[in-house]
């Protein structure tokens, strides 16, 4: 007997269809395996699937989790940004009754929050950053990169900022260096184990629109093909611009823009509060809806 579950692919932070960054989403997991979700994941072969469950709790309204084509991630920014898109379209969450979400994760619980029913917009808080020590071998992250030490900001750190995966932040001068960045796969593996952290976040203040604030690059030894969008990437930025760059703010609102070097192009809005003594951030964002279907399990 075959099971049947419904599915969906949403490209979060797209302004317009084919833009942004898909993942597939299964709005009813229930009565899949762990074993099976991985084989689905493997099957679409997409950067992230995402498999959500209703609770029955006053914990969280869902648990999420999510799957690369070879392995489960604790969290992932834009495949929640799509997963709340799917839910809003079939019908599972009503957003003008309902707009905070709690999701359990393998990080923990996160808050969600959901505005416009009609298109909706999804803001995800991040966890609490911690940062590690800073980088002083701007050489040596200079030549993993594939560009020269001189691209790098002179008056920015280079630092691993963890908000849920680890994320080593380098800032760069110009979009020219950050387009010269190239993945070297093995050596950038072991740097950033070495640095506690899962990829890089690179990025630069430089812009192609004007209504944008930094432009960002995601270099991950772990995937085949760069993520055009990274939300948790970005949260991490969002907290080291809040630590390093926006000293004298308490609160900032950012719009980051990525993908277009896979000619995927994505907005990411990046929301952070400094107290002082903690920071917060939380990442948003669109998503559109590509693929409507039905995954049959035998």
């Amino acid at each position: 007997m075959n099971v049947i579950k419904k599915f969906y692919v949403v490209n979060s932070f797209a302004e317009e269809s084919f833009g942004g960054n898909p993942a597939a989403v299964f709005p009813d997991a229930s009565g899949l395996s762990t074993a099976t979700m991985q084989k689905i994941a493997k099957q679409l072969n997409l950067v992230e699937t995402v498999f959500v469950t209703s609770l029955k709790n006053k914990k969280a309204d869902f648990e999420f989790r999510y799957f690369t084509p070879r392995k489960e991630y604790p969290i992932a920014g834009h495949p929640t940004i799509a997963s709340f898109v799917a839910l809003v379209k079939a019908k599972i969450i009503n957003v003008s009754n309902k707009e905070k979400y709690l999701i359990k994760t393998k990080k923990g619980i996160q808050e969600i929050i959901v505005k416009n029913p009609k298109e909706p917009i999804v803001i995800m808080q991040q966890a609490k950053p911690s940062f590690h020590k800073i980088i002083n071998d701007r050489k040596a992250v200079a030549r993993i990169l594939g560009i020269d030490a001189r691209d790098i900001a002179d008056n920015l750190p280079i630092q691993t900022v963890d908000t849920g995966l680890g994320h080593m932040i380098v800032p760069l001068k110009s979009m020219e260096a950050l387009m010269r960045v190239k993945r070297n796969i093995e050596k950038l593996k072991n740097f950033c184990k070495k640095h506690n952290a899962l990829e890089v976040q690179a990025f630069t203040f430089k812009t192609y629109s004007s209504a944008m604030d930094v432009h960002t690059r995601n270099i991950s030894p772990h995937d085949p093909i760069e993520d055009p969008g990274c939300g948790v990437g970005n949260g991490a930025l969002g907290a080291y611009l809040l630590k390093h760059y926006f000293k004298d703010k308490q609160n900032i609102s950012l719009k980051a823009e990525q993908g277009h070097i896979t000619n995927m192009p994505c907005v990411i809005e990046i929301y952070g509060s400094n107290t002082g003594k903690d920071i917060e951030v939380s990442i948003g964002g669109k998503g559109t809806v590509m693929i409507k279907g039905n995954f049959f399990i035998s």
